[in-house]
């Protein structure tokens, strides 16, 4: 079967405004008595405020990110131009919320454990997941940590943001979860192997 017919015969699966992956959902830790902290929107050069009202608005429209009036925590944004001339929009993290966050909770599996997994498969495909963590939606209780501070507005991200430090083992635990029992199947973060 080609990509061509399985993106014919099951559009929902392949659709660009995808719904969140349903019965989970995405918790960042703060540690208690954590002070909150906020950061002031980097200017956006001239030549992409275009472009990055384009994307802030797209992810409005998909409900990866809500606006909000005022927040107490709050990170600026990364523009990253891309190929195809559009742009992705990143918070950065790294200058409040990762300095904090408890991200001990889940860990990846070794290449030793996906090969063993995969031995004696006679043929392997890969399925790689577009915008995966995007797919997995916060609770109430994180979105206040994940906030944005962009030139236009405050924005809450409602779901999973690839950027911060414990995205990589809440994604890679969920992703256990919804493929465990399946035999020969192995998932590194967004690439499924089978």
């Amino acid at each position: 079967m080609t990509s061509e017919s399985l993106t014919k015969r099951y559009p929902a699966v392949f659709a660009e405004k995808g719904n969140p992956i349903r019965e989970f959902t995405a918790a960042v830790k703060i540690p208690e008595r954590t002070r909150p902290m906020c950061a002031k929107a980097r200017p956006v050069p001239y030549a992409l405020k275009d472009k990055v009202e384009l994307e802030l608005k797209r992810l409005l429209e998909n409900g990866i990110i809500s606006k909000i009036d005022r927040s107490d925590w709050a990170s600026p944004i990364v523009v990253v131009p891309k190929c195809d001339g559009k742009v992705s929009l990143c918070g950065d993290y790294k200058v409040i919320v990762n300095k904090v966050l408890d991200d001990s909770h889940h860990s990846l599996p070794t290449a030793e454990d996906l090969f063993a997994i995969l031995e004696g498969g006679k043929v392997l495909t890969t399925l790689d997941l577009t915008n995966a963590y995007l797919q997995l939606s916060l609770d109430r209780e994180s979105r206040k940590y994940l906030t944005i501070n962009t030139h236009l507005w405050l924005f809450q991200l409602n779901r999973l943001p690839f950027v911060i430090s414990s995205a990589p083992g809440i994604f890679q635990c969920v992703m256990i979860h919804i493929l465990q029992g399946i035999p020969g199947v192995v998932c590194y973060l967004d690439d499924i192997r089978l």
